[in-house]
């Protein structure tokens, strides 16, 4: 092929092309705090953060072995929930930079705002306990876990956890302290310089009470915030822990379905009673409306509902029988109806019943099926 008629990309770009320059260009100060100065530049057509130290302690020997051991834990690590780091520089106007990717996106906190449903907060919430997990793995423990230093991408919707500026590990011999954010902070942490991943732990169970607090997980919750000898050793329990309640809850689901089937029973054979007077045809769909309530309430309860269904029967044949004469026919009719809903009722229950002490196989746990049986 003619090179002066070659027009693919291929081939080397001169350093002075515009827009994929060698040098930091367009740097904007984002943030400047007592010790750092967060500031976001271009380079090579991208976008980075810089992370370099407030001019105050820039010659501070200390901060600046601060920063060099958050880069070099930063190098240790490569996962996606946790923000990638590129180098550490010298950079014009800034100083000494830990060179990292810049997150578009939000931080924690801001993203709860945007009201997401149940699913995305449950699968924020994995995400986070995925990417400590991959830390600790490393023999590295966060210490300063909190919203703010947790981002969710604008692209994805994933998960990034950034600022490792306290962060430590048990091979670490230098710059040991106690450190962290008040709220966010386990007790053991304010007056201990020694790394310990269970401290993430404590912070993880602050974030998940901000985050998806309910009654499902209230006792998972608050065992992250008990002493650290009693909580949550590792952080794959913590997330056990969260997947045995979420299949529980299902199949607690699955057994009002198999109640409210058997109340669909009761509806149907119910449609075939014949016409015996608009005072006892009226009678008889209120009583369905207040059984449907009834049985809707009581659908953990297989002998509350069928102490509740014989007497809503009972009363069904009562309003037969008191009928008048001239319908005697009918009522007849109406009762052998009554009799025949009775024994769909039962025959439901009996399957439903059945079907609960199968799901009570499904459990390991002796606590387990105490909590379903309740």
């Amino acid at each position: 092929m003619d090179e002066i008629n070659d027009t693919s990309a291929s081939g080397y770009i001169e350093p002075g092309f515009e827009g994929v320059g060698t040098s930091f260009s367009e740097i904007e100060t984002l943030r400047t705090s007592e010790f750092n100065v967060l500031a976001r530049a271009k380079r090579y057509g991208k976008w980075w953060m810089l992370k370099g130290l407030n001019p105050e302690v820039a010659e501070s020997t200390v901060h600046r072995n601060m920063l060099r051991k958050e880069f070099e834990m930063l190098m240790a690590l490569s996962y996606p929930g946790v923000v990638h780091v590129a180098a550490l520089e010298e950079v014009s106007g800034l100083g000494i930079c830990i060179v990292q990717e810049y997150v578009e996106g939000t931080t924690l906190d801001k993203w709860a705002e945007m009201h997401p449903t149940k699913s995305e907060r449950r699968h924020i919430v994995m995400e986070l306990l995925d990417a400590v997990a991959y830390i600790h793995s490393c023999g590295i423990a966060h210490r300063d876990l909190k919203p703010s230093n947790i981002m969710v991408t604008s692209n994805g919707g994933i998960l990034k956890i950034i600022d490792f500026g306290l962060a430590d590990s048990a091979r670490d011999t230098i710059l040991k302290q106690p450190a962290g954010t008040r709220k966010y902070m386990s007790p053991e942490q304010a007056i201990t310089s020694e790394a310990d991943v269970r401290n993430d732990i404590y912070s993880i169970g602050i974030i998940l009470n901000d985050l998806i607090a309910c009654r499902r997980y209230s006792s998972i919750i608050g065992r992250c915030l008990l002493p650290i000898g009693e909580r949550f050793q590792r952080v794959s329990d913590l997330k056990e822990a969260l997947l045995r309640a979420d299949k529980r809850a299902g199949i607690f689901a699955k057994a009002l379905t198999a109640t409210l089937v058997s109340l669909a029973v009761l509806a149907i054979a119910a449609i075939g009673w014949p016409d015996v007077g608009g005072t006892a045809e009226n009678d008889q769909h209120g009583t369905l409306d207040s059984l449907t309530a009834d049985v809707t309430a009581a659908h953990a309860n297989i002998d509350s509902i069928k102490t509740i269904s014989s007497a809503k029967i009972e009363s069904i044949q009562n309003t037969v029988n008191n009928t008048e004469k001239k319908l005697k026919s009918g009522i007849k009719e109406a009762a052998v109806r009554a009799q025949l809903v009775d024994t769909y009722i039962q025959k439901g229950l009996d399957l439903l019943e059945l079907s609960w002490f199968q799901d009570l196989e499904h459990f390991e746990e002796a606590s387990d099926k105490e909590a379903y049986v309740i």
